[in-house]
């Protein structure tokens, strides 16, 4: 896996070579981002972040306690990774009851997330990923091609909020077992799918039934 942000081939193109979704799905397909991506049967990194209330949340407190979802979200600002965490909130009486806690990374800062907690009821935590740190450690971390306005633009940000300093991770989700094993990688060129809440639950309900086959 990639622990550093992905190189942006072809960054001297104009913005005219970019009018959609479509065409930065095709950009981040030719630049082989997902490749770097922390794969299935990979461990992941160690972490502390700073949760919607100030309080810091460590993975390994949480694998101590069973499976974890972790999700990478373009915060308040993407409408489909609203509905993605409303999706998952949807089902997130079934993930606990799976044994399995759930957390989103998110680059809005504690106050903006206590809203966006607050606005779609959300019952799991949203963590401070504002540097990008985790984002590159799970190799989903990217450098826009062009401008980061005109990038966020394409990839359907909504209002002209700054972007933190930091590069672009691609929205992604990763199911780890309780010893920090990657089980389920859902990671796309194309930045409009999100996880499905199913596949999800599938993965936690084989965990659940016990250890995974040798060909795991």
């Amino acid at each position: 896996m990639s622990a550093g942000p992905h190189p942006a081939p072809g960054s001297n193109r104009t913005l005219s070579v970019f009018r959609s979704a479509g065409d930065a799905a095709d950009w981040l397909e030719k630049a082989a981002i997902r490749e770097g991506a922390l794969r299935e049967g990979e461990v992941v990194p160690d972490f502390e972040l700073i949760n919607a209330t100030g309080n810091v949340v460590g993975v390994q407190t949480l694998l101590d306690h069973g499976p974890v979802v972790i999700v990478f979200t373009l915060g308040c600002r993407s409408a489909l990774c609203r509905c993605s965490l409303c999706a998952l909130q949807g089902r997130l009486t079934e993930i606990t009851a799976l044994g399995a806690s759930l957390v989103a990374l998110t680059p809005d800062p504690p106050a903006v997330s206590r809203t966006l907690v607050r606005k779609l009821a959300l019952g799991f935590e949203l963590l401070d990923d504002r540097t990008g740190r985790l984002a590159a450690l799970f190799g989903i971390a990217y450098r826009p091609p062009i401008a980061m306005d005109d990038w966020l633009a394409l990839l359907g940000l909504e209002g002209p909020a700054a972007w933190p300093p930091r590069d672009v991770p691609v929205p992604a989700a990763f199911v780890v077992t309780s010893d920090g094993v990657v089980r389920l990688a859902h990671v796309r060129s194309d930045p409009r799918p999100r996880v499905s809440p199913t596949d999800v639950l599938e993965i936690l309900a084989t965990l659940s039934r016990g250890p995974f086959p040798s060909a795991w």
